[in-house]
């Protein structure tokens, strides 16, 4: 759901790259040095490659993984394969990237490998159970839990979940009941709890009905992201009651999710012509339709939702904050950012937004200082406070009163790399140009990775060239 942030996402895979470049510098600059005269080549001959062992390829792959370079993994792990076919673990490790690239044929082919070559590895069979829930083919999620061990409670967790499908509750039950006892994996003993709740939630209901009951166990499998379970659970109730409100609800949310928003349009529409005053359904056809670029729809039904008492409130007046932000239209997303912070004001972070607004879209410097001496109110002994404080004073072009907080907030917080990157506009408004080109530096060099890196950097160029 979260792909708000476009600007940002553009700015980490430049910050990724250069962090690439440093990463595998050891391995580049040797071929640096190759003379012009080794680097020509025979047009009969092979084109010159580059040779590294097994162990550097995983390495190598292992790096881009961790950090999201999914494609580039991808091709580590394929060539690593290449060198070592008979090895379990580069299969295995294509089939985890494709699972999350969503590439759900290419996970099972890889995994299968692996499988192959490790009959009894537990660990391939849990991605494999995952991958065929993902394709909701739950007839094979049954056919390898039956080959599994059935004390792995990964494995007992997922046994549990095709009972549920099957309406089998007393065994899911005790299957939870034993996994909350004996494992130690917090997450899935989480989980577990969570499925169990609707069970006792559904108790306190006398002379309830089974239909009641399976929309609680869909509702707790929306929430532990179980989404294809939980589907194929309300399309069996909306085939019984096809007017069931909730159900409908539920259908949406798991849609949505799943970003199959049409879908997810569609289920919430039936929801609101059954009952259009129920203020989480106008927010999630606020939500979808905002997926779907239809941004005025989303606005009107963000704020039906905001008007008809939905909560909780600092949700929804943030998400109307972004998209005021992304219309540009900033007087309604600093109202929005300045009610969040009225909810909640516990966060520093929730100050830099509206001070950001104030500053750089509505030029009112006045109004960035009243909030970020709010934030020195609440966290007085916090360097972004005095970070804060030094950009409004910026804003307002009292750079010696700037430089004094800022460097309260260095001391604070040493690799606080705002407090560098301001300290360096200090010195160039007071047009110290050469130490707000070291302050500059000094911010890309701690943040390559980063966005303030590389704002930085951008700074030093432009003044630099100057």
């Amino acid at each position: 759901m979260q792909k708000y942030l476009k600007v940002l996402l553009t700015i980490l895979v430049f910050s990724g790259f250069i962090a690439l470049i440093n990463y595998y510098k050891p391995f580049i600059t040797p071929l640096l040095h190759i003379s012009n005269k080794e680097n020509q080549i025979d047009t009969n001959k092979q084109k010159q490659t580059v040779f590294f062992t097994y162990e550097e390829r995983m390495e190598r792959g292992d790096y881009y993984s961790k950090n999201a370079f999914l494609s580039l993994a991808i091709n580590e792990y394929t060539k690593a394969n290449q060198i070592h076919p008979e090895l379990a673990e580069p299969y295995f490790k294509l089939g985890q990237n494709h699972f999350f690239l969503g590439n759900y044929d290419k996970t099972k082919i890889n995994l299968e490998k692996a499988l192959e070559i490790e009959q009894d590895n537990q660990t391939i069979l849990v991605y494999l159970i995952k991958n065929y829930l993902k394709q909701s083919s739950f007839e094979k999620v049954k056919s390898i839990i039956t080959q599994a061990d059935q004390n792995n409670n990964e494995i007992l967790y997922y046994s549990a979940l095709i009972d549920l499908l099957e309406n089998n509750y007393v065994l899911a039950q005790d299957k939870f009941h034993q996994i909350t006892k004996t494992s130690d994996n917090e997450k899935l003993k989480e989980k577990t709890a969570n499925i169990l709740n609707s069970f006792e939630e559904f108790s306190l209901f006398k002379g309830g009905k089974d239909i009641h009951l399976n929309t609680l166990v869909a509702k707790s499998l929306n929430q532990v992201e179980e989404f294809e379970i939980a589907l194929t659970i309300l399309k069996n109730i909306l085939k019984e009651k096809v007017d069931y409100r909730d159900a409908w609800i539920l259908t949406g949310y798991a849609y949505l999710n799943l970003e199959k928003y049409d879908f997810a349009l569609d289920s919430f529409r039936k929801a609101y012509d059954l009952d259009s005053e129920k203020p989480e359904t106008q927010y999630f056809l606020g939500i979808t339709y905002f997926e779907l670029n239809k941004i005025e729809d989303a606005l009107t039904y963000l704020n039906i939702a905001l008007k008809n008492g939905f909560e909780p409130q600092i949700q929804i007046k943030q998400k109307l904050g972004d998209i005021y932000l992304n219309k540009k239209d900033y007087d309604k997303a600093v109202e929005m950012y300045e009610d969040v912070l009225k909810l909640n004001n516990q966060d520093i972070g929730m100050f830099i937004r509206p001070i950001w607004i104030y500053l750089d879209f509505l030029q009112d410097p006045d109004k960035a200082l009243e909030l970020s001496q709010k934030a020195y109110k609440l966290f007085p002994e916090n360097a972004m406070t005095y970070n804060l404080l030094a950009w409004s004073h910026i804003g307002k072009k009292e750079y010696l009163k700037a430089e004094e907080y800022l460097k309260k907030a260095i001391k604070l917080n040493p690799n606080l790399q705002a407090a560098w990157y301001n300290l360096g506009r200090v010195y160039e408004g007071l047009n110290q140009r050469e130490k707000a080109l070291e302050h500059y530096q000094k911010t890309y060099e701690t943040g390559k990775d980063t966005s303030i890196g590389n704002i930085a950097a951008q700074a030093y160029n432009k003044l630099y060239n100057e």
